[in-house]
């Protein structure tokens, strides 16, 4: 068995949880309310996506000239920046062995730091990586910009082509 020192602080908070456990231990079932614990009912689609920001979803599709020269290893980004402020990606979908037409959905899910919700003017740029690696767009690459930017959560209809090759 480990022993370890947590000193004076750690036992006083230890003695306070302790006291207060007891506390409430202690406290009859009359003053606890009546009847059984039940769950909160599921939330609808919609009701979620109110809560935590909604979503943005489109089709992604690719010029002809440059879908000749797509291959296996293509990483596919569909990437949100705020069109507010400048910074990193509010939210970032990698996808692999993709075809086009793709439809898509960018939400919260997708946020780059847990629990940002997606809200307000996001720019919606996808890029199509040749290496897989994130970062600055590489010689070989593709993008495409939606050219209604900047769009807002519950858009539809945010369709992109990639029409660009770096």
């Amino acid at each position: 068995m480990k022993v370890r020192w947590i000193g004076l602080t750690g036992w006083l908070a230890a003695g306070m949880m302790l006291t207060a456990c007891s506390q409430n231990a202690s406290e009859s079932p009359a003053s606890m309310p009546p009847g059984p614990i039940t769950s909160a009912p599921a939330l609808s689609e919609s009701e979620m996506e109110e809560i935590h920001g909604g979503k943005i979803s489109g089709t992604i599709t690719i010029a002809p000239a440059l879908g000749r020269k797509l291959a296996d290893t293509d990483v596919v980004y569909i990437i949100a920046r705020s069109a507010d402020l400048p910074g990193p990606p509010i939210a970032v979908q990698q996808l692999r062995n993709v075809r086009f037409p793709l439809d898509y959905s960018l939400t919260s899910a997708d946020a780059m730091m847990p629990g940002t919700v997606l809200q307000g003017s996001l720019n919606v740029v996808v890029r199509l990586d040749r290496d897989g690696a994130a970062g600055p767009p590489q010689p070989g690459d593709m993008e495409g910009v939606y050219p209604g930017n900047p769009a807002q959560p519950g858009d539809e209809g945010v369709d992109i082509e990639i029409n660009k090759e770096f």
